[in-house]
């Protein structure tokens, strides 16, 4: 690879198409699904995957090496780099017919083992050669195919592939592998339906001259027609239906009787979809058109793949034609379902990383507020600052559940399973306050809320997920009142559990929606909204051992039914008590590279009367750890170039016995793991409380001073 091509590589990365890898490798599966979807056989679709990886990635090169049964070799397929879409002299070349034998170089051990190859610097760790090849690459990436063969990433300079990276390219791998998978399925099913169609012919002439065996042979034909996998409808010589098999029949919905005598465009949503198809067959001998959506007799229609092809005796004169019918059902669910699978998988990662830099966020956010709460006389002021409390700690909670969902916490911890219903509607009531009293007086809509809240033993759901279930049903109370209303809510205890009934006099429901409701995704509101609330607040109520109805009428409001089982044990509320033994004034090393985070903790620690000393860099924290003595230490986990763990390693190399604890946003992960032999003495998930952070300095000091 010429040198000369780094810079333009560099300067085309540098524009604003830069993104962050998850969302790339989003994109880029988007994009490859599309590419399939108009691309027939498997050679196309490999050199659509290369423009893709050469478009939307940073790398040079990209080829696509697929495994021949018949030579028992890797053979390449497809190839580009970045020089054929610039204006670059001396652009590239590949050898189109360049094979690697089997158990030759990497692209043999990657697909023999299924298991992915990084080469970051040849330097460090070669890249055997091979003959003939007009790329040399300086690293490389070699991933399998599953049984189809190799994809080769490469670039002439070094690079480092960070874990997410390394990820990120496994997935699309993956998705490639499947990818690939079904395209050589169509191509199969083309080459069938056309042996299917020499059968059919073939038949058709052997009738022709053996008129002695035509009894048989014509049993014989209808045999095969009606005991084909496929729908077959047999067309006269005027394009009209004469004869259709079961299948057929299955997959449109109808009789013999219904067809008989009608021309095949009855069967097409669009009509147009058949006349296309009828001009294809007097160009060729075969008539093709893929996805079509076909009219059934109760009016639903079929995703289904269309042959048409003429039917003509030994002299060449026409006896009328075939359509056959491949139903894509099937298919569609399976490919559906394998990237949703691969698109969970992606937004998974994203959504780890995200929960972690929310956290950051919080801890933040509700620091700052308990400070402010600290300095504030005025009572309404302190109590909205405590709705802030509140509204952080209860998405602190989604976070962790978050987290729990894409694979990052083993288990969900919580300081509480009980609610006190009256609290927590009173609390929902308050934190939605801005959304049904001062955005909707602010557009002349005016909204009452009448409580009617009886004394009720306490139920079994956390408190946090019982105030997102309100807030969601709140909200959707203000949305079907636009012109104003009251929101009532009433509870009372029923047998053994409370019941909670949340009423609007809005503009109601139809049955179909009421029917649907709680189904995910679903929504009457605009495009920007998910469709999520109610689905996730029925899935809350439900892992609670609860239900949740409702009762509509257009036009006469909505009223939901939530019924919670009262919990078995009665939780008491616990006043902060000081400590016995006080802690001594300490000197602590803060290190996180979040700013915000290092003065917050500085604040927080000053306050409680330690000497602090705040720094927003790893190295920064070893250099003081070299020169000065510290009885604590307190770092973030995740940090550029030094991370919390070398951090940690420093101290106790420094110091025996120097307590360390861990701040991190990642905090779920590690809370329930023993990190003492990595040099972590406890953990402190953000966002913390300022008391949570005296009593751990308190546990981790006590009886040091």
């Amino acid at each position: 690879m010429e040198q000369n091509v780094e810079h333009p590589r560099n300067d085309f990365l540098s524009s604003p198409r830069q993104e962050t890898d998850d969302i790339q490798a989003l994109r880029i599966i988007l994009r490859m699904a599309e590419a399939v979807s108009q691309c027939i056989s498997q050679e196309k679709t490999c050199k659509c995957i290369m423009d893709i990886f050469i478009e939307d990635t940073d790398f040079e090169n990209a080829s696509i090496l697929l495994y021949d049964t018949r030579k028992d070799c890797l053979r390449l397929t497809a190839a580009k780099g970045f020089s054929e879409i610039q204006e670059i002299p001396h652009k590239q070349s590949y050898r189109n017919n360049l094979v690697f034998e089997r158990d030759e170089g990497i692209a043999w051990k990657v697909f023999g083992s299924q298991t992915p190859m990084f080469i970051e610097n040849s330097a460090k760790e070669s890249i055997p050669a091979k003959p003939g090849s007009k790329v040399q690459p300086c690293s490389l990436v070699c991933l399998p195919l599953w049984s189809i063969g190799v994809l080769n990433l490469s670039s002439s300079a070094p690079r480092t592939f960070s874990p997410d990276k390394r990820r990120d390219l496994v997935i699309l791998s993956n998705v490639i592998g499947r990818l690939l998978q079904t395209t050589e399925l169509h191509e199969k099913l083309h080459a069938s339906h056309l042996h299917l169609q020499q059968l059919v012919e073939a038949k058709n002439s052997e009738l022709h001259h053996v008129k002695n065996e035509l009894s048989g042979a014509m049993a014989y034909m209808e045999s095969v027609i009606e005991n084909a996998p496929e729908g077959i409808c047999l067309l006269d010589s005027t394009g009209n239906m004469r004869h259709a098999n079961q299948v057929f029949l299955s997959i449109a919905g109808c009789s013999l009787e219904y067809i008989a005598g009608h021309s095949p465009a009855k069967l097409f949503q669009d009509k147009t979809d058949y006349a296309n198809l009828s001009n294809l067959l007097l160009t060729g001998g075969l008539a093709r058109l893929t996805d079509i959506d076909l009219l059934r007799l109760d009016g639903t229609t079929v995703p289904a793949d269309i042959f048409l092809h003429p039917l003509r005796d030994p002299e060449g004169q026409s006896q009328g034609s075939m359509l056959v019918v491949y139903d894509l059902t099937n298919q569609k669910i399976a490919t559906e379902k394998l990237l949703y699978i691969e698109k969970l998988s992606a937004l998974g990662s994203m959504a780890g990383g995200i929960a972690h830099d929310f956290n950051n966020l919080l801890t933040a956010i509700l620091g700052n507020a308990q400070l402010l709460a600290m300095e504030i006389k005025d009572q309404g002021a302190l109590r909205k600052v405590r709705n802030i409390e509140t509204a952080v700690n209860d998405g602190a909670f989604t976070v962790r559940r978050l987290q729990t969902f894409t694979g990052f916490s083993q288990k969900l911890k919580t300081r509480s399973q009980t609610s006190n219903v009256r609290e927590v509607v009173k609390d929902a009531i308050e934190l939605t306050r801005p959304k049904w009293k001062n955005e909707s007086e602010k557009n002349g809509i005016f909204i009452n809320t009448k409580l009617d809240l009886h004394d009720t033993r306490p139920v079994s759901m956390h408190p946090a997920e019982f105030r997102e279930i309100l807030t969601n049903l709140i909200f959707n109370a203000v949305d079907a009142m636009p012109k104003g209303g009251t929101i009532t809510m009433q509870s009372y205890e029923e047998d053994s559990h409370v019941v909670l009934e949340i009423e609007d006099n809005g503009i109601g429901m139809s049955k179909d929606i009421k029917k649907r409701v709680f189904d995910p995704y679903f929504t009457t509101k605009d495009i920007g909204n998910s469709g999520l609330g109610l689905s996730v607040s029925f899935g809350l109520i439900v892992q609670a051992k609860g239900t949740i109805s409702v009762d509509s009428n257009e036009g006469k409001g909505s009223t939901f039914r939530i019924v919670l089982p009262i919990s078995g044990t009665q939780e008491v509320s616990k006043a902060p008590t000081a400590e016995s033994s006080e802690t001594q004034p300490l000197k602590i090393l803060a290190v996180d590279d979040e700013k915000q985070i290092v003065d917050l903790l500085t604040i927080m620690l000053d306050g409680l009367g330690h000497k602090i000393v705040g720094v927003s860099d790893g190295q920064h924290a070893i250099d003081f750890l070299d020169k000065e003595d510290f009885d604590l230490v307190i770092t973030d986990l995740g940090m550029p170039m030094i991370s919390g763990w070398d951090v940690a390693a420093k101290a106790k190399s420094r110091k025996a016995g120097l307590p360390v604890v861990l701040v991190t946003g990642w905090g779920a992960e590690y809370e329930s793991k023993d990190l003492t032999e990595v040099g972590i003495d406890a953990v402190l998930s953000k966002p913390f409380r300022l008391d949570e952070l005296e009593n751990i300095i308190s546990e981790q000091c006590a009886g040091k001073n």
